[in-house]
């Protein structure tokens, strides 16, 4: 098993969401600038995995692998190769999206505990039943900055990013590929730059892998200048990770993540789900997407909800405020965990707060020729403001009165076993 390899390294601490232990969060760091070289390649460092070969339309999936291994690689010292094969085949959402799939798709696959797999035939190909090697319990989807793309490939690895790219355009001697359009239909990791480096649209170049074999461009890598108007709209990383402990369960609704947003125009909401214990055990862990950067996000739990007069009981539980520095996937550890019986309902509130006055609850809703989710009943509610209206919840899912509130919440609960 790779956890074992891993935690040779002391990289994984066991039923804990901390991928680094004693040092800072991934959102800190990044966020710290450094004096950072003109010119920085992962390739110098042996920080990257080695090109890979697509499945056709698979690069999504590809990158997606490609830069959680780089992470892993910077951070162990040891390389591994997860099967971005098994992500492309059971991604769950409509078939079509197989050949243009997206960060988001890989999300969803990666925290509800579908993936990864270290890479093996059958691995690659068949539905696995056992838990991943590993659990991915967080993702950043980084903003249009290149001094955080930046930073980020120089302390942890390589950044999934989105562009628009044709093969036949690429120059065939400098392996440049440069872009006018912004519409994407290609992702690819970053693994450098080069602020010297000149092209016919000026000066800098960002340094991709791809993954069309090392035939393609040079050696598998090439060259996109800075001045792309496709590079660095969509960029993605999963810089939290630990071993998937056996006694876990992650309950949740939301099989496809995050798919819509939806909000009452104001800086504060507030959603609720109904869960069930799946055994004797203990709450420690509530996930959700963050989307909107430097929002606050905070869990609490409570025993009951009285359905009919909207009515919350008793606090058992709740995390402490979470700022989110970027859009992503966050895991909020409670203060202390709640044990429950098999069988046992308890409810699960979430405030989002943004900093503008749209706040996006993160849904998982129908998408024509993208998302089909199986939406449940009596599960989710939401509220525009529980502390002005504490009895006005809105049944959301399958069996709402309202057409708009026809989704499912994208909340998560860790729940482990005794």
């Amino acid at each position: 098993m790779i956890v074992r390899k891993l935690m040779l390294f002391g990289l994984i601490q066991f039923c804990t969401f901390q991928i680094f232990g004693q040092y800072p969060s991934f959102d800190s760091l990044v966020s710290t600038y450094s004096d950072l070289p003109v010119r920085f390649d992962l390739r110098d460092s042996k920080r990257i995995s080695p090109v890979r070969v697509q499945a056709p339309g698979g690069c999504w999936a590809a990158a997606a692998m490609s830069s959680f291994e780089s992470f892993i690689q910077t951070a162990t010292g040891n390389s591994f190769t997860f099967s971005d094969k098994n992500l492309y085949h059971f991604h769950g959402y409509d078939s079509t999206r197989t050949t243009y799939g997206n960060h988001m798709m890989a999300t969803a696959y990666f925290v509800r505990g579908d993936g990864p797999f270290v890479s093996t035939t059958e691995v690659d190909t068949l539905r696995q039943s056992n838990p991943p090697d590993l659990l991915i319990n967080g993702a950043r989807f980084l903003p249009n900055n290149p001094r955080i793309i930046k930073n980020t490939i120089y302390q942890f690895g390589g950044v999934n990013t989105m562009l628009r790219f044709r093969p036949e355009t690429m120059d065939s001697l400098s392996f440049v590929h440069y872009s006018n359009a912004e519409k994407i239909n290609h992702v690819v990791n970053l693994v450098g730059w080069d602020d010297e480096f000149v092209t016919n649209t000026g000066q800098g170049v960002w340094i991709a892998q791809n993954s069309l074999g090392l035939k393609s461009g040079d050696a598998g890598y090439f060259y996109i200048p800075y001045q792309d108007k496709s590079v660095l709209q969509y960029n993605a990383v999963w810089p939290e990770w630990c071993e998937y402990p056996e006694s876990m369960k992650i309950i949740y609704y939301d099989t496809l993540g995050q798919t819509s947003t939806y909000g009452f125009e104001d800086t504060v909401c507030y959603a609720l789900v109904e869960f069930t214990a799946p055994g004797e055990g203990m709450l420690k862990t509530i996930g959700t997407w963050c989307t909107m950067e430097n929002s606050i996000i905070q869990a609490t739990i409570y025993k009951s909800f009285d359905k009919e007069h909207k009515q919350l009981g008793v606090v058992i539980g709740q995390s402490e405020n979470e700022t989110c520095r970027f859009e992503g996937y966050y895991h909020l550890e409670l203060v202390k965990p709640v044990k429950f019986t098999k069988g046992e309902l308890f409810y699960v509130k979430v405030k989002y707060s943004t900093p503008t006055d749209t706040c996006r609850i993160p849904v998982e809703r129908y998408v024509k020729q993208y998302a089909y989710p199986d939406l449940v009943s009596d599960k989710c509610w939401i509220n525009p403001d529980e502390n002005r209206w504490p009895e006005t919840w809105y049944l959301c899912g399958k069996s709402t009165d309202y057409p708009a509130l026809q989704f499912d919440l994208c909340i998560k609960a860790y729940f482990y076993n005794e």
